[in-house]
């Protein structure tokens, strides 16, 4: 568990530099009410990890333990939430250790 928790902790600090979505991406938006009611009823996905970005960006990690699915969600300040990735697998990966460690 300690290290799905390091992963998603990377996850945060990885995508707090998101500004753009290029035009080949597939975003759904909509208010945050019905993208976290869609996956908490129709996928059975949970909040596992949020977090704020230097941005002032909410992102949410939704996590289904039982399935594996899981999905990533950003929110704006006073705007719309966006479901910015899917997946349907999850792995435990271990940190890499720093040179001299």
């Amino acid at each position: 568990m300690r290290r799905l928790a390091t992963m998603l902790l990377v996850l945060l600090v990885l995508t707090s530099w998101v500004r753009d979505v290029t035009a080949e991406t597939l975003v759904l938006c909509a208010p945050r009410w019905l993208v976290l009611n869609t996956l908490v009823r129709g996928h059975g996905e949970a909040v596992f990890v949020s977090g704020i970005t230097p941005g002032g960006h909410l992102l949410e990690f939704l996590l289904n333990i039982k399935t594996g699915t899981w999905s990533v969600v950003v929110s704006t300040p006073g705007g719309p939430s966006c479901i910015w990735a899917t997946g349907i697998a999850r792995a435990s990966i271990k940190p890499v250790k720093e040179e001299g460690a």
